[in-house]
């Protein structure tokens, strides 16, 4: 009878044993527990995105799914911004300046107003800094919105090509534009050959303040490079104010000369 009670008390033990062990095998990973130091953990699986597809600044489509950065909040220059939703005009030549790709997307769908006007302007002159001859047409093109910088940018395409920049000036209609445009040309002329630019001024633009502001222009680079024959050219113009004034610039610069 005892050793029967011993042998039950001895099972039960065994048996308690058995399944304590088998809870604490199959129970949760304690934190502060011992790491296996052969074990080998594996990376999350991680989407790549594509080239295209990644952060773009100037882009307005949201990153591929799976990005956790919110996106920042807009400013006053920020792509998301343009001239439809600017008023002042120092914010909208910002725009422009920094976002020259957006800049002339609107320019192509965008109603003839001031906003217009002023976004033309800029695009033109970043043009011109490469491509003056296409800034000039684009110029052109807007017309009176880019009116004030056409002639600049004639200048400027002269510098690059004296040639084309006159072929494209003559070929306007005969008008104020074209006298503007033509007496730029020859100031840029009157730097290396200022003969043929007085040539240009005579024969080209009509008489008239455009004509006489044109001429002066070209005396002044003719007297720096010779006064002389700059005086014969002064005094061959008929009598009047603008032969005196020029008569009167020539021996100027011949004075801080010698």
């Amino acid at each position: 009878m005892n050793i029967s009670r011993n042998f039950f008390v001895v099972a039960a033990c065994v048996l308690g044993a058995a399944v304590a062990l088998a809870i604490t095998m199959s129970g949760p990973h304690r934190p502060h527990g011992d790491v296996n130091p052969g074990a080998q953990i594996a990376p999350a699986p991680r989407e790549t995105l594509p080239v295209e597809r990644r952060h773009n600044r100037h882009s307005t489509h949201l990153p591929g799914r799976g990005a956790s950065i919110p996106p920042q909040p807009t400013v006053a220059n920020a792509d998301s911004e343009g001239p439809d939703t600017l008023e002042d005009i120092d914010q909208i030549r910002a725009w422009a300046r920094s976002n020259p790709s957006n800049a002339r997307e609107w320019l192509s769908s965008a109603l003839e107003e001031a906003k217009r006007d002023v976004v033309a302007e800029i695009v033109c002159l970043q043009i011109a800094e490469t491509n003056p001859a296409v800034a000039v047409a684009l110029a052109d093109h807007y017309g009176a919105g880019c009116s004030n910088v056409l002639d600049n940018l004639m200048a400027q395409w002269a510098d690059h090509d004296l040639q084309a920049a006159y072929q494209w000036a003559a070929a306007k209609p005969p008008g104020e534009q074209r006298d503007s445009l033509l007496s730029r040309i020859a100031f840029v002329e009157s730097k290396t050959d200022p003969e043929d630019a007085g040539r240009l001024v005579a024969q080209q633009i009509p008489s008239g303040a455009i004509q006489d502001e044109a001429a002066i222009s070209v005396l002044y680079q003719w007297a720096l490079k010779d006064p002389q024959a700059a005086m014969r050219w002064a005094q061959s113009f008929s009598a009047g104010t603008l032969r005196d004034r020029a008569i009167n610039e020539v021996q100027n610069i011949m004075a801080s000369i010698h």
